[in-house]
């Protein structure tokens, strides 16, 4: 699937309104757009890179295995396959929170990569398949479960780890994960995750890494509305996919209105993502 990306930084700009119907559903006037906004990146096949201070590889009694990756970064990097290979950062609260809509039921693949934790330690690389991660409320700790996969026929894990009666401990640890066709727009500390399929779009909308709604749009329900709190703000935000015509031209349009703590509220009205839908009848 070639798609190509279209991310730029956050600019003051005139957004495209959205039509009318959408603020009268709502059942509010429509916002006027004033706050710097980020234009509606193109959904493309994204990779991510996550990095941490340390971490470990455990089992459990049944032999499951474990990656825990201790203080990762506040922040991965999410990046376009080529010929976009436009990047930026996401908070791994919301990717976390974000994980059903971007994989979908599909795990991810990703390389594993290590320093020595201790002078008597080596490096080591792993390719695993991820289960779904679980983010402690103080970011102290993400931790998920795992499926080593031979490469070349070769257990790498059996040469890096022959004893797994206890942890291996990795020092820096780096994890790639391999793509996932979606796009993000973030507002602050808002981010909304939209990931186009067969006449859907499934999406997710976070707050300082917080869910506060997620959907899956269909031509029946080709408009939602979530609200919530988190971190001491507020948002509104009403996506509308306008299916099948978003099928067919590729535009999810969003209404959003924030309000940080101690700030007038900010608002947003236009498109949000595009992508590359199929040539109209």
């Amino acid at each position: 699937m070639s798609r190509t990306l279209t991310w730029r930084r956050p600019v003051a700009a005139a957004a495209i309104l959205l039509p009318l119907a959408l603020a009268q559903a709502a059942g509010a006037a429509s916002p006027s757009p004033s706050a710097p906004t980020q234009d509606a990146p193109a959904a493309s096949e994204q990779l991510f890179a996550l990095g941490a201070a340390g971490g470990t590889l455990s089992t459990d009694a049944e032999g499951a295995v474990r990656l825990t990756l201790d203080t990762p970064d506040e922040q991965l990097i999410q990046y376009a396959d080529r010929p976009g290979r436009a990047a930026e950062w996401l908070p791994v609260d919301a990717f976390v929170a974000a994980w059903p809509t971007l994989f979908a039921g599909d795990p991810p693949n990703a390389v594993l990569s290590w320093a020595p934790a201790t002078p008597d330690h080596a490096p080591g690389m792993l390719v695993l398949e991820l289960g779904s991660p679980v983010l402690t409320a103080d970011q102290a700790a993400l931790a998920m479960p795992v499926v080593v996969a031979p490469v070349s026929g070769e257990d790498l894990l059996a040469t890096d780890w022959p004893d797994r009666s206890a942890p291996l401990a990795l020092g820096s640890p780096i994890l790639a994960i391999d793509g996932a066709t979606s796009m993000t727009y973030t507002m602050g500390p808002l981010t909304v995750v939209a990931s186009p399929g067969d006449q859907t779009v499934a999406v997710s909308v976070t707050l300082h890494g917080v869910s506060i709604g997620s959907a899956t749009m269909t031509p029946d329900q080709a408009m939602v509305r979530f609200s919530g709190s988190a971190g001491g703000d507020t948002a509104d935000v009403i996506l509308n996919a306008e299916i099948p015509y978003a099928m067919q031209t590729g535009l999810l349009f969003g209404q959003i209105q924030l309000t940080e703590a101690g700030n007038d509220a900010q608002t947003f009205d236009g498109v949000v993502a595009t992508w590359d839908g199929p040539t109209p009848p």
